[in-house]
């Protein structure tokens, strides 16, 4: 027995000591690997140093310097930014004329994803060189985002802070990295894993948004679709849904960046559908900013030709809505005649013939509008529009004191659209003309 525990104890000792070891090789290791790191980077640094002095009067040489200075004065404001939001003291956005150091998130990307920073062309440098500068300024950059995310990943969880805020400043740096188009999942991927945990990808989805990079939102979406988070969206459909989402907060113009986004990249890759869509969409968003002029060009370049008789049909009516509400009535009228001649209006006459008539009646061509009506009656007397137009034929017959003829119409809008709007009111009148009648 008592050699039994003997070995058992051994054992024990001869693990535990293995454990030390394993411990002691890996501590070393991290060391080696640390010392490595940074003694690359003393060598980048000075090769990097050496080639900015030989070319001092290169514009692209200096366009490397002033950048990498620029990396340290971003985490520098990023990092006091963190620290504010740490103390649940993050800066409003109203607060857009104050100091760096009191800019928030929104404001810092702005201001460093400024286009005038990006390096002028006419290098004199040599291969080599221009790799030395490429080289130690994305080390830098990188080493910039790790220092920000670990003292993010600790503010993050201040009971005080303002995390989405946090989050944000995270993601100035990445943001600011690689621009819109080119994010990836690969490129998701690299992001601290503190920062892709549901509670926190959250605020990194919606300040991509606020920042105007949707693309960049689109792959945070997907990373969340590929852990199995929710259903993989579509891009155009996620920037329709991003668009909706915005302006709910009453975030207008980013709402409206999103769907322009979608048209572009929608009609680059010939996709008519979501073209169309995001077209629509964006047309019924400037409508409801009061803007029907700017919401009727939105359409317009859907009845130019390589769309689909149905796009054109569904484009038409609507752009003539627009120009309506835009009281722009003589070049509805217009437009409505000449898109009558096109072979494609067979898909959307009534309609054609139904603004034309309401064009008319905003411009008082009262004559005009009784010629389009007799004419729209002739053509569709059952078609759901002609409820309208019935009421609107008696209420003239009215003002006429043509009583006899009004009760007429108001009572073939009652019998033909039992479901029209215009109904209930049209069985009100015809029954008051009627007791009128009565009453003689």
């Amino acid at each position: 027995m008592k050699e039994q525990e003997i070995r058992r104890t051994s054992l024990g000792a001869k693990l535990c000591r293995a454990a030390a070891l394993t411990a002691g090789l890996a501590a070393l290791a991290a060391g080696a690997a640390w010392l490595y790191g940074a003694a690359t980077a003393t060598r980048q640094r000075a090769a990097f140093r050496s080639v900015v002095a030989a070319h001092r009067d290169d514009p692209v040489a200096g366009s490397f310097e002033r950048k990498a200075a620029l990396m340290d004065e971003v985490e520098r404001t990023v990092l006091a930014a963190i620290a504010r939001a740490e103390a649940g003291k993050a800066s409003p956005l109203s607060e857009s004329s104050a100091a760096d150091d009191r800019m928030n998130a929104l404001e810092l990307f702005v201001k460093y994803s400024d286009p005038a920073a990006a390096p002028p062309a006419g290098a004199q440098l040599s291969p080599e060189e221009s790799g030395i500068l490429s080289r130690y300024c994305r080390a830098k950059a990188s080493l910039v985002e790790k220092r920000i995310a670990e003292r993010g990943r600790i503010a993050a969880k201040a009971p005080s802070a303002d995390a989405a805020e946090v989050v944000a400043l995270c993601m100035v740096t990445p943001l600011v990295a690689v621009g819109d188009e080119e994010w990836s999942s690969e490129r998701v991927d690299r992001l601290p894993k503190w920062i892709k945990q549901p509670q926190y990808l959250d605020h990194a989805e919606m300040f991509a948004l606020t920042a105007r990079r949707p693309l960049t939102a689109y792959q945070l979406a997907l990373y969340r679709s590929r852990t199995g988070a929710a259903p993989a969206p579509g891009r155009t459909a996620y920037l329709i849904d991003a668009s909706e989402k915005l302006v709910r907060i009453g975030d207008f113009q980013d709402g409206i960046h999103c769907l322009r986004t979608a048209i572009l990249l929608a009609h680059r890759s010939l996709n008519n559908d979501d073209e169309v869509g995001a077209r629509v969409q964006l047309a019924s968003l400037m409508a409801e900013l009061g803007q029907p002029a700017s919401a009727a060009e939105e359409l317009a370049p859907l009845l130019e030709d390589g769309y689909r008789d149905g796009d054109w049909a569904r484009a038409a009516p609507l752009r003539l809505v627009y120009l309506v509400k835009a009281s722009e009535c003589a070049k509805a009228i217009e437009e409505a005649r000449r898109y009558r001649s096109d072979a494609r209006a067979a898909l959307c006459m009534p309609e054609l013939y139904y603004l034309e008539w309401q064009a008319c009646c905003r411009q008082d061509s009262t004559d005009e509008a009784r010629r389009v009506q007799k004419e729209f009656l002739a053509l569709f007397p059952k078609h759901r529009l002609a409820a309208d137009v019935y009421f609107a034929a008696a209420m003239d017959r009215i003002q006429e004191g043509d009583y006899g003829n009004a009760q007429v119409l108001l009572e073939t809008v009652a019998t033909t659209f039992p479901d029209s709007r215009v109904t209930p009111r049209a069985k009100e009148i015809a029954e008051k003309l009627k007791a009128a009648a009565n009453r003689k």
